[in-house]
C-alpha cells in the first residue's frame, strides 16, 4: 500500500536558500514535482523536459524556470530523485512495516512479566479459561478471576478449584481493598497455611 503523504516541514522550507532564490511560479512547479515523485514506486520522475514541464504545470515556461528547480535534484539513469523525499519515503516504509509486525504478534511487543509470570495478554486468556471451567458456576466480581489465577499459581495441582476458590473467596473478604499488584506476599503467606498444600507450596515470583 502506498504511503498517501509525506511530512512537510514548514521551517525547513522557508529556510531553505535554493528554495528562497526561485520564483513564486518555480516554487509553485517544484512542489509539484515533489507530489507526483512520491506517487511513484520508486520515488522518482523520468528526466526529460516534456514530461517535466507538464508535471509542473510550467509549460513552456519551463525551460526558463528548470534551472533553480534541478538544483533540488540529483538524476541517475535518466531519473530524478530528491533526497530529502527518499529519506521520508524510506521512514514511512519502515514504520509501516514495524506496526504490520507488531500487529501480527497481537499488538504491541511485550513488556515483560505480570505479577504472576505471565504477560497481560497470558493473563487474559488465563482468566477467560478460568472462567469457563467451574468458576462459571460461582459468582465472582471483581478481582475474583485474577486472585484464583494468582492462588492456583502458587499451589499448582495440589488443592481443586472448589478448595481453591473458597481459599481465594476467604482471601478477598479479608482484604476487599487490595490491589492484586500488592497482594503478592500476602498471597504466599495465605497458601502456607493451608494444610493440603503446606509441603509443596511454591512462592510467587514478583
Amino acid at each position: 500500500m502506498k504511503a498517501p503523504s509525506f511530512q512537510f516541514y514548514p521551517g525547513d522550507w522557508l529556510g531553505s536558500t535554493k528554495i528562497s532564490l526561485m520564483t513564486p511560479e518555480e516554487e509553485g512547479g517544484y512542489i509539484r514535482l515533489l507530489c507526483h515523485m512520491w506517487s511513484q514506486e520508486e520515488c522518482s520522475l523520468q528526466s526529460d523536459d516534456d514530461t517535466l514541464s507538464k508535471l509542473s504545470r510550467l509549460n513552456e515556461k519551463w525551460m526558463i524556470c528548470k534551472q533553480n528547480i534541478l538544483k533540488c535534484f540529483s538524476e541517475k539513469n535518466g531519473k530524478l530523485f530528491n533526497k530529502r523525499l527518499m529519506n521520508e519515503k524510506k521512514k514511512q516504509s519502515n514504520f509501516r512495516k514495524k506496526q504490520a509486525s507488531n500487529g501480527s504478534k497481537g499488538g504491541r511487543p511485550k513488556k515483560g512479566l505480570g505479577i504472576f509470570g505471565l504477560s497481560q495478554i497470558e493473563a487474559k486468556k488465563s482468566s477467560s479459561s478460568s472462567s469457563s471451567s467451574s468458576i462459571n458456576n460461582i459468582n465472582v466480581v471483581g478481582n475474583s478471576n485474577l486472585f484464583f489465577e494468582m492462588f492456583r499459581r502458587v499451589t499448582g495441582k495440589h488443592i481443586s478449584d472448589e478448595e481453591l476458590l473458597t481459599e481465594a473467596s476467604k482471601f478477598q473478604n479479608k482484604f476487599p481493598n487490595i490491589h492484586p499488584n500488592k497482594a503478592g506476599a500476602l498471597i504466599n503467606a495465605w497458601v502456607a497455611n493451608i494444610g493440603s498444600v503446606k509441603p509443596t507450596v511454591k512462592k510467587m515470583v514478583l
